[in-house]
Parts: structure tokens; sequence; C-alpha cells
């Protein structure tokens, strides 16, 4: 069991310099409005309010709020950009199915395969979309994101190293972090779920970045490899 968090202060997530890109954190409402149910009946990217964070690691993990749907399919992908940051080539792409149960999903991103580990310093942009009518995927829901690998260097990769599990969440925090950060908040979560001082980090980050209707959604298992039709890289867009 992880220890518990009631003595830290409040993690206070300080967005990364890079300016702000465009990314759509909301799909649903309008279109295709009977493939998406329930009482919050969106799907919703778990990205800062400026839709890029950094990642510490080359195969990260990603975030994302999946409503119940009727639909049983849905999409991740993974896109290399080019100098002017507009989507190039697909670098992952992953299909699975959907349960029909609403809550906090994610994917990671495979090592040991084809799919090539993030260059440093490189930006990518992600997509997660709810397949509504496989013949028209111009029905598709769809969400997007930016992430930017930066493995950690000097004094902040030393830190880290030191750094109690509490302290490690300040310095992904304090640094733009926003992948590392979730991941761990949503694992320390998901181990201790009755746990208040992490519900409470928890909801606090989420709140700050405008995502307070999904602080009490539960963490779902869904999505990763074993679970997943994949292409690679050199996919089609």
């Amino acid at each position: 069991m992880a220890p518990s968090l009631s003595l830290a202060s409040e993690i206070g997530f300080k967005a990364p310099d890079d300016v702000g890109l465009p990314g759509r954190r909301v799909g649903g409402g309008t279109r295709g409005p009977a493939c998406l149910q329930g009482r919050l009946p969106q799907l919703v990217a778990l990205s800062p309010s400026n839709n890029v964070g950094y990642t510490s690691e080359a195969f990260p993990r990603f975030f994302w709020y999946m409503p119940t749907t009727k639909t049983k399919t849905a999409e991740f992908t993974l896109y290399s950009v080019g100098a002017q940051r507009q989507r190039k080539d697909v670098i992952y792409r992953a299909t699975f199915g959907t349960s029909g149960t609403p809550g906090i999903a994610s994917l990671k991103l495979p090592s040991g395969t084809t799919m090539p580990a993030l260059e440093k310093g490189q930006y990518y942009t992600w997509t997660v979309s709810v397949i509504c009518d496989s013949e028209d995927r111009e029905r598709d829901i769809r969400v997007s994101g930016w992430v930017r690998y930066m493995p950690p260097e000097g004094d902040l990769a030393d830190q880290l190293a030191a750094a109690s599990e509490s302290d490690r969440l300040k310095l992904y925090a304090e640094n733009g972090y926003w992948f590392d950060l979730v991941a761990a908040l949503a694992k320390m979560r998901a181990d201790n779920p009755r746990d208040e001082a992490i519900a409470e980090q928890w909801s606090d980050l989420l709140r700050s970045q405008g995502l307070s209707r999904l602080a009490n959604q539960r963490i779902i298992s869904c999505c990763d490899s074993t679970q997943a039709r994949r292409q690679s890289a050199g996919a089609r867009n």
C-alpha cells in the first residue's frame, strides 16, 4: 500500500513554458448523440489546460475519460509532427473494445515491439476516437492533446532519483511533467481507493486544469497491449 499523502501540500501543476497548442479535450455533444450516453456523455482527454505536457518516459501512459457508450470499438493514435507542428505520420495506432462502463481509461505505449521510442525533445500529438459508425468514420467522437518527451537531466534527475513518493509528485508538477504526475497519482488512487488524502490530491489536480467533473470517476481497466489490436510505425493516416 502506498503511504498516505495526508501531510502533503496541494499539488500545483505548472504548465511547461511551451506556448499552448491547439487541442480538443472534450468530444461529444450534438455529433452522434446516441453513441455516448450516461450522466456525462462526453469523451474527455486528461490533458492540461494548455493541451501540452511533458513526459519523462519514452513509452508514456495516456489517460482519458471514457463515457457510457453503445459502440463496441475505440481507437488511440499517436502522430509525429512536422516543423510547423502539423500532424505528420502515424507512430502508433491501437483499436480496442469498449465495455460500456464509464471511467478513467488509459493506454501505455508498448516497448519491445516495432513501436519506436519517443525522441528526446520532440512533440507528438495523440488522439482517442470512439467509433460510432465503422462505415462512416466522420462520425467518430474524437479528443486530442500533445506530449513532449523530455527525459530529466542534471539536478532534476538527481532530485527525482532521491525523492520520496510525495516529493516526486511535487517535482513532476513543478516542472511540467503532466503525464508522469497523472500516471503516478492514478496508480496511487487505484491501489488505495479509500485513502482520502490521495483522492483529494487527484481532485485538486483535475480541478486546477478545469477537469473537476472527472474527479470522482473511477479508474477502469482498459486498452493496454493485451487488449488492443495494434499498428505501429508506418501505419496509414
